[in-house]
C-alpha cells in the first residue's frame, strides 16, 4: 500500500491504521515520490491527497491508471465537496474520504479496496487459466485431426492397392465395395 500526502501527520496516522491490519505501507510527500514507488515496489492500493504540491492528486491517478491501472486508488481532501469526490470517481478512484478521516472508515475503506483488487487479480488468473487451456485442447484437437487424416489416408492407401476385393458388411447389409459391380 502507497499513501501519498503532503502533510506527514496524515501519513503517519494513515499508515498506522492500516499496519495495525497487516498492510506493509510505503509512504510519499509528493506525486513524483509516489509515482518512483510505484514503479519500484508492487503496489496494489494507493490513497492519494487531492492537493498536492506541483501536480494534483488526480492528475497522478490519471498518471497511475495508464502505468498500472490494476491499482485501487482512493482519494482523500481536506476540502470536500460534492465536486471533488465526483472528479475524483470520474477519474477512476475507487473511493474519496474527506479529511479528517476515521479511522473505522479508512480501514472498512481500504479493506473493500483490498476485495476489489483480490477479484481483480483472480480474475485476471483465470482469464489466463482460460486461455491456456483453450490453446492446449486446439492443439490436442488438432494433433488428433492430423492423426484421423493420416490413418484415413493410410485406410485409402490400402484399400485403393488391394489386389484383392475389399467390402465392409454391417447389419447383414454391403456397406461398402471397392470395385463396381457388375451386372
Amino acid at each position: 500500500m502507497l499513501i501519498v500526502d503532503d502533510e506527514r501527520s496524515i501519513r503517519a496516522s494513515l499508515s498506522e491504521f492500516v499496519q495495525e491490519d497487516g498492510h506493509e505501507v510505503l509512504t510519499a510527500e509528493d506525486a513524483d515520490e509516489g509515482f518512483r514507488l510505484l514503479q519500484e515496489q508492487p503496489v496494489d492500493i494507493i490513497v492519494t491527497d487531492i492537493i498536492l504540491p506541483r501536480v494534483t492528486g488526480v492528475a497522478l491517478l490519471e498518471r497511475i491508471q495508464e502505468a498500472r491501472p490494476d491499482v485501487q486508488i482512493t482519494m482523500i481532501t481536506g476540502e470536500p465537496t460534492v465536486d471533488t469526490a465526483a472528479a475524483a470517481v470520474r477519474a477512476g478512484a475507487f473511493d474519496c474520504l474527506a479529511k479528517p478521516i476515521p479511522r473505522d472508515e479508512f480501514k472498512a475503506v481500504i479493506t473493500s479496496a483490498a476485495r476489489v483488487k483480490a477479484l481483480a487479480d483472480e480474475r485476471a488468473r483465470l482469464e489466463a487459466e482460460n486461455i491456456r487451456c483453450r490453446e492446449h485442447l486446439e492443439a490436442e484437437v488438432a494433433g488428433k485431426k492430423a492423426a484421423l487424416l493420416e490413418g484415413e489416408e493410410k485406410h485409402r492407401t490400402a484399400v485403393e492397392n488391394a489386389v484383392e476385393a475389399v467390402f465392409v458388411l454391417h447389419d447383414g447389409m454391403v456397406r461398402f465395395f471397392d470395385r463396381p459391380c457388375s451386372g
